[in-house]
């Protein structure tokens, strides 16, 4: 099972583009992760994955929600974030599992194909793994994990993976999207929309002070 759980964080990684250690920083050394921001993006085959993209602060962070999904549905395995490093100049990327793993790597990218090598650190031991993700089409990857065996290079998993654009796919979980509509007199009310139906009714709070709204 660990064997899957390495392979699945950055099932869908986009990685910025490569930097020397005296290269200046890029202007928006984020700005590759734009195409995998939407939607979820998941795995074909019988290992099933979905992984979720949310800009931070400013875009200059990029936070990661990746799950494994089983016939219970989605179950949350790890978190993830990736930014610029100011120092090393190069995009880093660090993710946490639920047990208290962590991977700790590097990205680049070469045209259509996004690369990255990273440690995994878990139970006390260290493991080396590389990553490459092609782009078929603005919406399907072909993913490629590789481990390091005995000195060599190893592929570990290799599949297809696609974006669903569907209004489920998005990490709504913590997120309840809201609008403010006023009513007299001066008390405001707050329901979820566009999706209302979709949410129980403790979503919805009345706020009585004048001129807000409380959620």
């Amino acid at each position: 099972m660990h064997a899957r759980f390495f392979v699945l964080v950055f099932s869908l990684a986009a990685f910025a583009p490569s930097s020397r250690a005296d290269d200046p920083k890029p202007a928006e050394p984020l700005a590759a992760f734009d195409r995998f921001v939407g939607g979820a993006w998941v795995s074909e085959g019988d290992f099933k994955v979905r992984v979720v993209y949310e800009w931070g602060l400013n875009k200059k962070l990029l936070k990661l929600k990746s799950y494994l999904v089983g016939e219970e549905g989605p179950r949350l395995v790890y978190e993830s974030v990736v930014y610029w490093h100011p120092e090393k100049k190069h995009i880093a990327f660090q993710s946490v599992s639920g047990q208290g793993g962590l991977f700790d790597g590097v990205m680049t990218v070469d045209g259509k194909t996004y690369r990255s090598e990273f440690t995994s650190y878990t139970n006390g031991t260290s493991s080396q793994f590389k990553q490459s993700i092609e782009f078929l089409d603005d919406d399907n990857v072909l993913w490629t994990v590789q481990g390091k065996r005995d000195g060599e290079w190893v592929t570990l998993n290799q599949t297809k993976e696609h974006r669903e654009r569907t209004p489920e796919a998005s990490d709504s979980a913590n997120a309840v999207p809201i609008v403010l509509l006023p009513v007299p007199p001066g008390a405001m009310i707050a329901v979820t929309s566009p999706l209302s139906s979709q949410w129980p009714s403790s979503h919805c709070r009345v706020g009585s002070e004048r001129g807000s709204g409380q959620r």
